[in-house]
């Protein structure tokens, strides 16, 4: 698959400021839906979720659930290390969101 396809954000697509692609747009939605306080714009994508938006154990888990709500997307407690960061996340739901 092309490191640019929508399926996946791809390496520079953590780097950018560009936040409008779809499963950035989910992905900020759900954290809101957390943190409404989070200021997304001082994010940076390749860090920890949990570090950069200041998330304990049950926002995370929180986040999570809101991801599931909001896309359809289950992700199993084996694979919160494979969604540590708001790019790998966002890649996470977009390999795995069901086609509409």
């Amino acid at each position: 698959m092309d490191a640019s396809s929508p399926t996946d954000p791809g390496p520079d697509a953590a780097q950018s400021d560009d936040w409008s692609g779809d499963e950035w747009i989910t992905v900020v939605r759900c954290l809101r839906r957390v943190v409404p306080y989070v200021d997304v714009e001082d994010l940076d994508r390749t860090a920890a979720i949990q570090d950069e938006a200041d998330l304990d154990s049950q926002d995370f888990i929180r986040l999570m659930a809101a991801v599931v709500d909001e896309t359809g997307v289950v992700i199993p407690e084996a694979d919160y290390p494979l969604v540590s960061t708001l790019a790998d996340l966002a890649a996470y739901v977009a390999a795995r969101a069901p086609l509409v």
